[in-house]
């Protein structure tokens, strides 16, 4: 991926001022039609952008009962409720198979959702019970309307 900003302005400038053919400055700077075509739609470099998010086959099926956990700890007082660790450990009596890093990440990510700082489109999780605690499922690929 080409990230320098010079460059990137350099050759961009050029295709929208005119100065030089699309063809020219393929040929002169060795590049594919596509990243020319990225250069001209993006004031700077976009860096890797997935199409759908990464599957998770071994939180997924836990992170309706993560986030009814998370839900139900809002009536507690603050130094009651669940740590990410504690949750990691409710799970693991539930049958999950998975690592503790992914539970860490599950929860905060459903708090980050459930706080109002997300600005993503909500994730359907076809096969599953929806979305409808309102979090985003990463291993969808379908966005609600």
């Amino acid at each position: 991926m080409y990230t320098n900003m010079d460059w990137w302005t350099k050759i961009r400038l050029e295709i929208l001022r005119k100065e030089n053919s699309k063809r020219e400055v393929l040929r002169r700077e060795g590049i594919h039609w596509d990243t020319l075509k990225k250069i001209t739609t993006f004031s700077e470099p976009p860096g890797y952008r997935l199409k759908c998010p990464r599957p998770k086959p071994k939180i997924g099926p836990y992170l309706d009962q993560i986030a009814q956990i998370i839900e139900s700890d809002k009536s507690l007082p603050k130094k009651q409720r669940h740590m990410a660790k504690r949750i990691y450990e409710r799970i693991i009596e539930m049958g999950y198979q998975g690592k503790y890093t992914q539970v860490k990440d599950a929860v905060c990510e459903i708090r980050r959702v459930k706080r109002g700082k997300v600005h993503q489109a909500q994730l359907f999780c076809s096969g599953s019970s929806g979305s409808r605690s309102g979090y985003i499922k990463q291993y969808a690929c379908r966005e609600v309307q």
